[in-house]
């Protein structure tokens, strides 16, 4: 769902899988507690899976 609407704007999109305990204790600094989870610019915007609505409005997509 981001990436199809991120391709509208041309926005760089990072998917993360967490397998390691690298990734996890990111995760755990973040403050993650869902996923889906998106994160722009450092800060958590939000958590669970979005509406296409929700994706585009999270990331001022037009």
């Amino acid at each position: 769902m981001v990436k199809s609407v991120t391709a509208e704007c041309g926005c760089e999109v990072i998917e993360r899988r967490c397998t390691d305990t690298v990734c996890c204790d990111q995760a755990k600094q973040y403050g993650i507690t869902a996923v889906p989870t998106i994160v722009v610019d450092g800060v958590v915007v939000f958590q669970g899976r979005p509406t296409e609505a929700q994706a585009k409005a999270i990331l001022k997509v037009a």
